[in-house]
């Protein structure tokens, strides 16, 4: 099926329903589409930084999860 064709068959049972609970799904999953297209926009200082962290993996500038959480722990303390 194409989309058009799918758009047209859920426009057609959205409008034959008297079940508000379909309805209010259908609307929640339709709300989160929306959201979710939203959080993937990223700006160009957060694409050059995940670009940063890419190059430092690929170079082996990174450290383990628990030997970062004793650097920010030793921190904290000062």
């Amino acid at each position: 099926m194409t989309s058009i064709v799918i758009k047209k068959k859920l426009i057609q049972q959205i409008q034959k329903t008297k079940n508000v609970g379909i309805l209010e799904e259908v609307y929640r999953l339709l709300e989160i589409e929306e959201t979710d297209m939203e959080v993937l926009k990223l700006s160009e200082t957060q694409k050059k930084k995940i670009n940063r962290a890419k190059e430092d993996v690929k170079h082996g500038r990174v450290i383990s999860n628990a030997k970062a959480n004793k650097e920010i722990d030793k921190w904290l303390k000062k």
